[in-house]
């Protein structure tokens, strides 16, 4: 398994990039956690043209900056005070990672959710959790 290439994310559409990612594998190791994941949901939206998206209209907070950072950087946001959400930032626009289903039998994801449904470990409520991101 090799790691997509940064001009893979730098590619101008974001609907095809979205639709690419779809079955490739999310690696995380975070302080020795190794964890894994096959990609099964995105949503793609068109950035600031987008009003569903955070960059809508050219804003830049802090918490927004790094939607405008180089394409193929992690943007990981908390939703509703809640759940915190993986996104994949690409050339002009943004990839919400949604779901993810385990796919490492040692992976301290599966581990940590042994008893959990398929939906449930791919949610996209659980999967920065779940990943150990957060």
């Amino acid at each position: 398994m090799s790691k997509l290439p940064v001009d893979f994310y730098q590619r101008e559409d974001v609907l095809l990039i979205s639709r690419e990612l779809l079955g490739k594998v999310l690696c995380t190791n975070f302080h020795g956690k190794l964890t894994s994941g096959i990609i099964v949901e995105t949503e793609a939206y068109a950035g600031v043209t987008d009003k569903a998206s955070h960059a809508y209209g050219g804003r830049r907070t802090k918490r927004t900056e790094t939607m405008y950072a180089k394409g193929g950087s992690a943007y990981v946001y908390l939703c509703y005070g809640i759940h915190h959400l993986f996104n994949i930032v690409t050339n002009k626009e943004n990839i919400l990672s949604c779901g993810s289903y385990p796919c490492h039998p040692t992976s301290r994801w599966n581990q940590n959710h042994a008893s959990k449904t398929k939906y449930e470990k791919s949610s996209p409520q659980t999967g920065c959790r779940t990943r150990h991101i957060i």
